[in-house]
């Protein structure tokens, strides 16, 4: 059990009150000595309030007031504080509250423990599902805890059709707040270009001069090309840093040594497919960056160094973790290669002795036990490639073209039906239609229509040549003559899938239809819901 120890007591309306905030209310009396008999039935009272206009007195003695009288007529008389100041609980979920957080914990290690006050759901939170983990959790670990929220006169129940409701309404009214802010910022764009206040030009580009300040490539521009030429053909983040430390080329911090953090910070960086980026970190304290349709994405803002394919490539590359951003294994079909018996993929195995001249390397299935010659399954894939490729590669544009048209349609499909059960959802809400009706499905339906949308506008950006140009431009070398690490990260862009069929033999190869793994990834999850997908 947790030492109930605090350093502000407090007596506020026949209340005994223990926080480690200073709070100062009138009518709060400060208490020198605590009785710990005084603490017996304990309950615990949250309070946040989210912005300036809140961060006076006045909201937290009206939260304060509520909470007090609610737990007397519990028959609570002590009450441990937890406050969280100046947070928005639209933007900052419950598990990254630090009071919350610590409130949870408190309860955890303290079976006295009964009950959970707030004024009312709002201040817990304001997204559709995070009030309900904070409810989970702590039932799991104290199935008798007790919440209730000032406003009501019943015991909260976030099950509850009418509760449900309200945290809904609470959801779009802060969702209605952000869209408001973004629209500002986008009346802002219609007018101007915008620009980063106090931010220099990112590397690769200059600041122009004039009274319009606007960016435009410098001599540093080819540099970010190579870095995702190399990077999109598999060298790694340390391999290209390691090349460029070797060149006359500065750093962004104008060192003669690049670290690999600033050629991965180039990679990760939407500026150079000519887009700005507004509100992309995670907090003021984390540079972690959002999940794209969570931030504020000003598009065609500058000249753009690289193509939205290339852009696209190093993308996939880089989240896939099955190549954790590494090309340089000599299995060039490494993670790509299935048992056709038991849809195993196969493993890599080095079977060569200590000292020998002659390599020994074999793609193995553990399940089927059984060893495949590295070289002849490698060479058996490239040579159906070329042949595959060397004959249909010109015909190959219609048939790209047509998928990427086909798509779009697939997702225009697909957007107009979530829109239309996010409707029918809305409706139940409104005319309270059963228990059944979950939060959880409402916020589902929403990540599935802001993830159709980013696809979509992927689809927008690609010009309709540039796979094709960027297929003959890889093909004008033969691919043996790559080197292994290219190899890899080329057939990466072109094999979906080989299947080895052991008694046979045999290989059957399923090539990808573009290169962008993962718009076709998603395209292909939704196969069984959208007819049509080429």
């Amino acid at each position: 059990m947790q030492q109930l120890f605090f350093n502000y007591n407090y007596l506020y309306n026949g209340i005994s009150l223990h926080t480690d905030i200073a709070i100062d209310l009138p009518d709060l009396n400060i208490v020198t000595s605590v009785d710990k008999t005084d603490l017996y039935p304990l309950g615990i009272a949250y309070i946040r309030w989210s912005d300036q206009k809140q961060s006076d007195k006045h909201s937290l003695e009206i939260q304060l007031r509520y909470i007090v009288s609610k737990a007397k007529k519990e028959g609570y008389l002590s009450l441990v504080l937890f406050i969280d100041k100046a947070t928005s609980a639209y933007h900052t979920m419950v598990y990254n509250r630090k009071s919350a957080t610590e409130m949870i914990k408190f309860i955890e290690e303290n079976e006295t423990a009964q009950a959970l006050f707030f004024y009312d759901e709002s201040r817990i939170s304001r997204s559709i599902t995070d009030i309900n983990d904070i409810y989970v959790t702590i039932k799991s670990f104290r199935n008798s805890f007790k919440f209730f929220s000032s406003l009501d006169e019943t015991e909260w129940d976030p099950n509850d059709p009418i509760t449900q409701y309200k945290v809904v309404r609470a959801h779009s009214e802060s969702e209605k707040k952000s869209n408001t802010a973004k629209s500002y910022i986008n009346s802002i764009l219609e007018r101007e270009k915008p620009k980063r206040p106090g931010s220099k030009a990112p590397f690769g580009y200059s600041y122009s001069s004039g009274a319009r300040e606007e960016l435009v490539p410098n001599d540093d521009a080819k540099v970010v090309v190579l870095i995702f030429h190399l990077y999109s053909n598999g060298y790694s983040d340390k391999d290209i840093a390691l090349l460029l430390s070797k060149s006359p080329v500065l750093s962004p911090n104008n060192n003669e040594k690049w670290e690999d953090s600033s050629v991965r910070y180039i990679l990760n960086n939407r500026w150079y497919i000519g887009d700005m980026t507004w509100n992309a970190r995670t907090g003021y304290h984390n540079s972690k960056r959002k999940q794209l349709e969570q931030i504020s994405l000003f598009q065609n803002h500058h000249p753009a160094l690289i193509s939205e394919e290339v852009w696209e490539i190093t993308q996939s590359f880089r989240k896939d973790k099955s190549l954790r951003g590494r090309f340089n294994s000599p299995f060039i079909l490494k993670g790509v290669v299935k048992c056709m018996k038991c849809g195993r993929t196969l493993a890599t195995k080095n079977a060569t002795p200590s000292g020998s001249k002659k390599q020994y390397n074999y793609y193995s299935c553990v399940n089927c036990k059984y060893n495949v010659d590295k070289e002849d399954l490698e060479s058996k894939v490239i040579g159906n490639l070329s042949s595959r490729w060397n004959g249909s590669l010109y015909n190959y544009k219609d048939v790209y073209n047509q998928t990427i048209t086909q798509w779009a349609k697939n997702l225009k499909n697909r957007i107009e039906k979530i829109n239309e059960d996010l409707q029918t959802l809305r409706y139940k809400f409104s005319v309270m239609e059963g228990r059944y009706t979950r939060i959880i499905s409402f916020d589902k339906i929403e990540l599935e229509k802001k993830e159709a949308e980013m696809v979509s506008l992927k689809l927008q950006k690609l010009p309709a040549e540039c796979f094709f140009e960027e297929k003959v431009m890889r093909f004008s070398r033969n691919i043996n003559e790559y080197s292994s690490r290219e190899k890899r990260a080329f057939l990466r862009l072109v094999l979906n899938c080989v299947t080895y069929n052991n008694e046979r033999t045999g290989i059957q190869v399923d090539y990808r239809l573009t290169p962008f793994v993962e718009i076709e990834d998603y395209m292909n999850s939704l196969s069984e819901e959208t007819e049509g997908i080429v």
